[in-house]
């Protein structure tokens, strides 16, 4: 029904590709459920009032930060598998910094790990030069990161940099750490997606430069994705 109220179809297959990834689905569904929508729709049916934004949780329980028993950083609950995944692409950063994408990895703003803890430890592989560091003198990997973060993280970091990732081999490593880091990389953008989304869906429907302005970037969002699936 939202699709339904943009004025400018020119704006409505960005959108209906955001919602075809947010779906699983592909653009041609939605870009027919859109126009099955708008056939059935009644004519003297009034415009339907904005519906108020809903918090994207994703899939699996909150999971609370587990240093101070909330939701970290006070933005979207953090789940269980967003969790899982920051702190796999941080193993696989520290064990193995040589097959992490780090084009991708090195260039992630703080805010793409919701778990304060996680965030903490990302900056200090940043602040000690990135992960090409570790690639350049691996024996040295791990200290080189606890030199640059607060003493209470060092022991965070040292399990991080030694408990066991699920691969076998090293071409499984090598996967593995790739695809971890896309993985992660995708529920950033995600995130980022899902605000812009509430923010879309609480604007008046007279805003017109807002409207495309908000379109437009969650259209950009959607390609980036699909960028980073074609890489998976």
């Amino acid at each position: 029904p939202f699709i339904n109220q943009i004025r400018d179809p020119a704006l409505r297959p960005g959108y209906e590709r955001f919602i075809a990834g947010r779906i699983g689905a592909e653009p041609q569904e939605v870009h027919a459920a859109v126009r099955e929508a708008m056939r059935n729709e009644p004519r003297n049916q009034s415009a339907p009032q904005t519906a108020p934004a809903r918090a994207e949780t994703g899939r699996g329980a909150t999971r609370r930060d587990p240093r101070n028993g909330s939701s970290a950083g006070g933005a979207a609950p953090v789940t269980d598998s967003a969790w899982q995944v920051e702190r796999a692409s941080l193993q696989a950063a520290l064990q193995y910094p040589k097959y992490v994408a780090a084009t991708i990895f090195d260039r992630l703003a703080p805010t793409a790990f919701t778990s304060e803890e996680f965030r903490a430890v990302f900056s200090a592989i940043n602040d000690a030069g990135g992960t090409q560091v570790g690639v350049a003198n691996p024996a040295n990997w791990c200290q080189t990161v606890q030199s640059h973060a607060p003493s209470d993280l060092a022991g965070m970091i040292s399990r991080l940099a030694v408990e066991p990732l699920p691969v076998t081999s090293t071409s499984n490593a090598k996967y593995f750490s790739q695809s971890i880091i896309i993985k992660l990389c995708d529920l950033d953008l995600r995130r980022i997606a899902g605000l812009l989304h509430s923010r879309l869906q609480r604007t008046p429907a007279d805003e017109a430069e807002t409207i495309t302005a908000l379109m437009q970037q969650l259209d950009t969002i959607e390609k980036k994705r699909a960028q980073l699936r074609a890489l998976a």
